[in-house]
C-alpha cells in the first residue's frame, strides 16, 4: 500500500466529524462493542450536544450493558430535545423499569402509549 493509500485510510477511519462518530457508533453496536459505541457516542456529543440521534443510540447501549441508571439520564436528555418520540419513551420506561422505579416506568410507558397507540410493542410492555 502506497504512503498516499494509508493516509487516505487513516483518515476516513477517524471519527473527527459527528456524521462518522455516529456511523462508528452504529458498526460498534452492530457488533455488539457497546463500550466503545458509547465512546463514540460521547465524541458525538462533544461535536453537538443536542444530537438526540447520539443519546437515545448511548442509552441503548447502555442498557446493554446493564447500566440502567446512566441508560435513564441519556433518555431523559434525548426527551429533553424531542419529546414526540414514543419509541425514546418507551425505551426509558424499560430503564426505569430495570431501576425497580415502577410508577415512573409507568409513566413513560404510558406517555409512549399515549403518542403511538397503534405500536402493539407498547401495550404488551404496559
Amino acid at each position: 500500500m502506497g504512503k498516499g493509500c494509508r493516509q487516505e485510510r487513516d483518515e476516513v477511519l477517524q471519527p473527527d466529524s459527528l456524521e462518522r462518530c455516529l456511523e462508528w457508533a452504529s458498526v460498534h453496536v452492530r457488533w455488539e462493542l457497546y463500550r466503545s459505541a458509547i465512546v463514540d457516542y460521547d465524541r458525538a456529543l462533544s461535536f453537538d450536544e443536542r444530537c438526540d440521534r447520539a443519546w437515545v443510540g448511548k442509552g441503548t447501549a447502555l442498557i446493554a450493558l446493564k447500566q440502567y441508571e446512566a441508560a435513564v439520564k441519556a433518555f431523559e436528555a434525548a426527551l429533553s430535545l424531542d419529546e414526540t418520540q414514543g419509541s425514546w419513551w418507551h425505551l426509558r420506561s424499560q430503564a426505569e423499569a430495570a431501576c425497580q422505579r415502577w410508577e415512573e416506568a409507568l409513566a413513560s410507558m404510558q406517555r409512549a402509549i399515549d403518542l403511538r397507540p397503534e405500536n402493539p410493542q407498547f401495550w404488551g410492555h404496559r
